[in-house]
């Protein structure tokens, strides 16, 4: 029998280590990815802390049962997302919500209702690539 386990990688993340060559396909199907560079010289697969409850019910059954299970389809696509996800997704909508909303009574002229969030993107956007772009925006 192969030897699996989990390990915590992050306060985001755990590893799923061991002998997991006649997993792979599964594992796969389970949202994991391989990274063959992770700490302390370790390979392993990969996983976002969200699916650590389906990952070991299925390495539990495989130690129980001594064979591969089989992952259906259906199985493969849940989307697991936690509380605090969620929570901070919607602080982030409600205060994009208020602010189309600011932009709605502003009584600046329409083209300028528009220059406010394009700039602020395109900043952003510079930010990440900085230097790699013209920025036509700065001409004004």
């Amino acid at each position: 029998m192969t030897d699996i386990y989990i390990e915590n990688y992050s306060e985001k993340s755990f590893v799923v280590l061991g002998e997991t060559k006649p997993h792979k396909e599964n594992i796969k199907k389970l949202g994991g990815k391989w990274n063959s560079r992770l700490r302390n010289n370790k390979m392993g697969w990969i996983f976002p802390i969200s699916k650590k409850d389906s990952i070991e019910k299925y390495i539990n059954n495989f130690k129980t049962n001594g064979n591969i299970p089989e992952i259906e389809a259906s199985q493969s696509k849940t989307f697991n997302i936690s509380q605090k996800d969620l929570e901070n997704i919607l602080k982030r909508l409600k205060k994009l919500e208020q602010e189309v909303k600011e932009l709605k009574n502003n009584d600046a002229d329409e083209e300028v209702q528009h220059k406010i969030p394009r700039r602020r993107l395109l900043k952003t956007f510079d930010s990440k690539y900085e230097g790699r772009i013209n920025r036509p925006y700065d001409e004004d």
